[in-house]
């Protein structure tokens, strides 16, 4: 990532899935915590399943899933 350039990951998770594999705010914040030379310039949008999957993605530069 060059300068101030943001980055947009999405990030789904599914509902029916073990809880192990779901990220959080919180598990996304510790993420993030331990590099925080990027940190500061990551946009994330947590979803559920598809409910907001196509408007999301249509400008993420990302995908976790």
């Amino acid at each position: 990532m060059a300068g101030d350039q943001r980055l947009k990951l999405h990030i789904k998770n599914n509902r029916s899935g073990e809880d192990v594999f779901r990220m959080t705010p919180e598990r996304v914040a510790e993420a993030l915590a331990r590099a925080p030379d990027i940190a500061g310039r990551v946009d994330t949008f947590i979803d559920w399943d598809f409910d907001n999957f196509e408007e999301s993605i249509a400008t993420a530069d990302g995908l976790i899933t």
